[in-house]
């Protein structure tokens, strides 16, 4: 993960965590992994609001999710 976030990063893209863990666990997982913006505690059926808000403000929202529970806010997300 670190690795691919580096690439995003050298890429240009702005890498942010949107994960349904609680925030403590989210930020240590998110330090390791390089990724500075962490939003935490969001469940599943949130996850296109949060997305939906990002590309309110502007931002081009592509996702990985890694579950099935996943796949609405993969299906909104532009890329």
């Amino acid at each position: 993960s670190k690795a691919a976030v580096e690439m995003m990063k050298k890429q240009g893209m702005e890498v942010i965590m949107l994960t349904g863990d609680n925030p403590q666990t989210a930020a240590v997982i998110g330090r390791q992994a390089g990724i500075e913006q962490v939003i935490a505690g969001v469940l599943p059926e949130n996850k296109i609001e949060e997305i939906q808000r990002l590309q309110e403000a502007g931002r081009i929202v592509t996702m990985v999710g890694d579950g099935i529970n996943d796949a609405p806010a993969l299906a909104d997300s532009e890329l």
